[in-house]
């Protein structure tokens, strides 16, 4: 059997995602279960990794969104790129199945910041990396409240939506009028990065409507999307 955990952080707190590993392995279940899930990029340590495997899993969706400082900083997230190295060692080390998920478009992101992490990403040898670009608007976030008061500028998507709307996206405004056209641009058809373009666009990581995904599922792949994207291509 085939699951996808939808927990958006599932090493936290990490004692946890621990104890359901061993519960998982106590069943005898390890042999029979094949899953994926969500984590963040700490906590997380050799021994997770090890239970994780016993238990089943079979990848795991790492949320980094950028491998710059300055925009983690922005951000507001509780890791930096020192902590994604030590990470990938970790998982190079003990060898399971990862996808990084980068996020470009964020407030103060810039061309800079954007090439500083997809030139990370090569250099730390990340196996696959999908990119989105915006960032999703939710009322009473910090970011939210920021945009709703003016404090943060940049282009909103839907351009005529309200900070209610859903689903509601701000970009940078310096990253230029086409952000597609800059990914596309700085990742120059490495294989190990997947785009959220139209799904009929080569190697989209936007599932919707995508034919030949759909049709590797008919023919029996089974697995997290972006894993049967994976395997598809050899990566």
């Amino acid at each position: 059997s085939w699951f996808h955990l939808c927990d958006s952080e599932f090493n936290q707190p990490i004692r946890h995602a621990k104890e359901v590993c061993q519960s998982i392995i106590r069943a005898g279940l390890g042999d029979r279960l094949r899953w994926y899930c969500y984590c963040s990029p700490v906590p997380f340590d050799h021994d997770l990794i090890r239970l994780m495997k016993q238990a089943g899993c079979a990848g795991i969706n790492f949320g980094v969104d950028s491998l710059c400082d300055e925009q983690l900083l922005r951000l507001g997230r509780g890791h930096s790129t020192s902590d994604i190295k030590q990470l990938v060692s970790l998982l190079q080390d003990d060898e399971i199945n990862y996808l990084f998920d980068l996020l470009v478009g964020g407030p103060g992101e810039t061309e800079e910041t954007v090439k500083t992490t997809i030139e990370r990403v090569r250099e730390l040898d990340i196996p696959l990396a999908g990119i989105a670009s915006g960032v999703r608007i939710y009322p009473g976030t910090p970011l939210g409240k920021a945009i709703a008061s003016g404090a943060v500028k940049g282009r909103l998507y839907p351009e005529t939506g309200q900070p209610d709307h859903e689903p509601f996206f701000y970009v940078s405004p310096d990253l230029g009028d086409d952000i597609s056209a800059l990914i596309k641009e700085l990742v120059a058809g490495d294989p190990r990065f997947l785009v959220l373009v139209s799904p009929e666009e080569e190697r989209s990581y936007n599932y919707a409507d995508d034919e030949a995904l759909c049709n590797l599922i008919k023919e029996g792949a089974r697995g997290a999307y972006w894993d049967i994207i994976r395997r598809s291509t050899g990566r």
